[in-house]
């Protein structure tokens, strides 16, 4: 296994990580080393089915999975559609109606489970404009389905396979995430500090086949809601408990901080 400067080694797939994207740069291998090493270390690696760490600067380096570095929908690397931002903070969305990046990732094609499911955006701006999505991918109705939303005034909704959930919510930065793990209820996750749903709402209802859209939600395969929140990080995998959530945002919060481009806490 590599090691790289004042980093932790890594696995095989992290360096077809690194290769894939043509990375070179010191602080972006020590700052990816640091990532996976801890994400191994912890447990939690293996409990993400797709990582997007937005690190080089390019569409084409933010596009790779680092779970299944290699260039394909079925790897679920992203694909970016509409008008992106790619620097060194990550990729931004302009909030157009055609802006979003497709994972090719569907609740009903991967290792995920109806009660065993967690979403992750790392946001680095505030929302500007209407309500808006993070990410997500719904029925069209707004029944069932798995997003992370947010509203530029008072209230971001987060649902997961289920109907809508409010919460009032004034920080709309750093790491954002919903987790389940039980049918009756979800838990909300913001910089690492979880806030549980187990209303009505929060009931689990039907996996949906629409794959997961980034900068929007896929809303029975229509874009709606895009998002002016720049993105540093996301991954989907498997449903947190709230210990793992904290470890896993302390994690990626470290990463950002490496990069430093980490919204301050």
């Amino acid at each position: 296994m590599a090691v790289y400067e004042n980093a932790a080694p890594i696995n095989a797939t992290t360096g077809n990580f690194i290769t894939a994207a043509g990375l070179t740069n010191k602080t972006h291998l020590s700052a990816i080393s640091y990532l996976s090493s801890n994400l191994i270390s912890t447990g939690l690696y293996d409990k993400m089915l797709a990582i997007w760490p937005m690190v080089g600067g390019t569409a084409t380096t933010h596009k790779f999975n680092l779970k299944n570095p290699v260039d394909s929908n079925a790897a679920f690397r992203l694909t970016f559609s509409g008008s992106w931002t790619h620097n060194s903070t990550g990729a931004k969305p302009d909030g157009g109606g055609g802006t979003y990046a497709n994972t090719y990732l569907q609740a009903t094609n991967a290792f995920l489970s109806l009660n065993s499911i967690s979403l992750w955006y790392y946001s680095t701006t505030s929302p500007v404009g209407s309500f808006q999505d993070y990410m997500g991918a719904n029925n069209g109705s707004f029944s069932t389905g798995a997003r992370i939303a947010t509203n530029p005034g008072a209230n971001s909704n987060h649902n997961l396979n289920s109907n809508e959930a409010n919460f009032s919510v004034t920080v709309k930065t750093g790491l954002i995430g919903l987790s389940r793990l039980i049918s009756t209820e979800f838990t909300r996750y913001n910089r690492g500090v979880g806030d549980t749903n187990s209303s009505v709402g929060a009931v689990s209802t039907t996996q949906q086949p629409y794959n997961f859209y980034l900068g929007a939600l896929n809303s029975n395969n229509s874009v709606i809601e895009p998002t002016t929140c720049g993105c540093a990080f996301s991954a989907i995998g498997l449903g947190l408990t709230s210990t793992e959530a904290s470890t896993f945002s302390a994690i990626v919060q470290q990463y950002q901080t490496i990069l430093g481009r980490n919204v301050v806490y």
